[in-house]
């Protein structure tokens, strides 16, 4: 029996995933869901840092003692995203912060040598690779991958869904969306704009047939210090938390990978400087800075009145 639309919501990769499918069967459909639940529970088994057995875990654990780790082709794409980010964004996106998080995350704040010891772990050119293997320069380096591999798996679920025949779908990894198609009777699909102030509520939507959509920003997950906030994303060029008045950037591009990494930039960057990213880029995007919100390349034109998220 032919399904006008399904939905299917797992968790995976530390956070809540969801597939809308239209117009498959009901065999056809529940058989991709399960196909992309272990996909994203298999990588996030090799890729999370939260997991002490993950290939990323031991590769951080054996930082600087000169241990090789032989890579997977997956392994080998997501950390041939990881290179091509770094030097798309001039070093500001940089998978080796983790240290740099840690320090500013903690109980107090660095003191000007800890910062400096520090920012030495940190640098994408201190990952050494070779064909079909990796390892860390220097004891106490360490990667974070989770953004960008949470990127990189929306984009691989969308080729999945060509093996599955199914044309209509969004996949949704906690924020990061790639669309393709439209629902049953709707031009596109609906997608609601968190709210920077509150996650629990949208601003705007858009609709989209194909392509897109990240976010990155300060949100939640800052902490205060002293009266105080310490913003959540880390400059890995000035080895200090981002404090430039942007607190939100929405990007929409043709793959997740392009609009995460952009995304992410641009909340490095003042709020002009960030309006000039997206435009250069000629993508759609929308910036919350502290001085108010900016529209970017043409994206006036597709939001839409804001509803639940």
């Amino acid at each position: 029996m032919e399904i006008a639309l399904a939905r299917y919501a797992f968790q995976a990769l530390g956070t809540r995933c969801c597939l809308h499918v239209a117009g498959v069967g009901e065999r056809r459909g529940e058989a991709f869901a399960c196909a992309a639940a272990d996909l994203l529970r298999a990588r996030e088994a090799r890729w999370s840092r939260f997991r002490p057995d993950s290939l990323i875990s031991r590769i951080n654990t054996a930082a600087g003692d000169g241990t090789w780790f032989e890579l997977q082709a997956e392994d080998e794409a997501l950390l041939e995203a990881c290179a091509s980010a770094w030097r798309a964004s001039a070093g500001a996106c940089d998978p080796t912060i983790l240290p740099l998080s840690r320090l500013w995350l903690g109980e107090s704040a660095p003191t000007p040598d800890e910062l400096a010891t520090t920012c030495a772990l940190v640098g994408w050119p201190q990952v050494e690779r070779r064909a079909g293997a990796v390892r860390l320069a220097r004891h106490g380096m360490a990667l974070d991958v989770g953004g960008i591999g949470k990127e990189l798996l929306a984009d691989t679920l969308l080729r999945l869904a060509d093996d599955h025949a199914i044309d209509d779908i969004l996949i949704d990894l906690g924020g990061d969306l790639v669309a393709r198609g439209r629902p049953p009777g709707r031009r596109g699909w609906r997608i609601a704009l968190a709210d920077p102030a509150d996650a629990a509520r949208s601003w705007a939507c858009v609709t989209m047939a194909g392509g897109a959509i990240a976010t990155s920003g300060h949100g939640q997950r800052s902490v205060w210090r002293d009266g105080r906030r310490i913003a959540h994303l880390i400059d890995p060029r000035s080895g200090r938390p981002a404090d430039t008045g942007v607190e939100q950037v929405t990007v929409l591009a043709a793959d997740c990978v392009s609009a995460g990494r952009l995304a992410s930039r641009a909340c490095l960057e003042s709020p002009a400087a960030a309006e000039a990213l997206i435009a250069a880029a000629g993508v759609p995007g929308t910036i919350h800075a502290v001085d108010g919100r900016r529209l970017v390349g043409g994206v006036a034109r597709l939001l839409e009145p804001a509803s639940p998220v």
